[in-house]
């Protein structure tokens, strides 16, 4: 077999592989989880999701489709942060987790943690005076400019991964 024909035979076997492994989480079915899981389940921190920017879809018995980037449980309903809607407990059939993120969150992500590093939270601040700014502004766009490469294919791939869906146990 001459090299073209094993090039072919190698492109047609990636080219069937990759979407039957991209379509396997797909396959799988979704867990029930009890009224009182599901803060620690959807990893709530309290009111707040330990991943910010996610987006929750939360699924009614009626077939409605609510979406927020917060939830916030209560024993008797289910609140959504930014929207300000409630959905009572018994509606609730299904919630779906995004498993990606805010574009231009992941984008910065690099710069933002080089800075959180050097000013903890106050780091906005030190954008402001102005010595910290000349050096801190170009070091920062280096770094977002040199994480690109990395974190644009890995944000397109979990871009293509299919959503965690977790039902609520009656």
């Amino acid at each position: 077999m001459n090299t073209n024909t094993r090039r072919l035979a190698s492109r047609i076997a990636v080219g069937l592989l990759v979407p039957a492994m991209l379509s396997v989480p797909t396959a799988q079915a979704a867990e029930a989880v009890a009224w009182d899981e599901l803060p620690k389940k959807l990893e709530l921190d309290g009111t707040h999701s330990k991943r910010p920017y996610r987006r929750y879809r939360v699924l009614t018995t009626d077939g409605k489709t609510h979406v927020d980037h917060g939830l916030v449980f209560t024993p008797t309903d289910v609140k959504l942060m930014y929207t300000g809607s409630s959905i009572p407990r018994e509606q609730v059939k299904e919630i779906r987790i995004s498993r990606h993120g805010r574009f231009g969150e992941a984008f910065f992500a690099p710069a933002r943690a080089l800075l959180n590093r050097i000013g903890d939270d106050d780091w906005a601040l030190l954008l402001l005076v102005s010595p910290f700014s000349f050096i801190l502004i170009p070091v920062s766009l280096g770094v977002t400019a040199a994480a690109a490469p990395i974190v644009l294919p890995i944000e397109g791939i979990k871009r293509l991964l299919p959503e965690k869906v977790i039902q609520v146990a009656p």
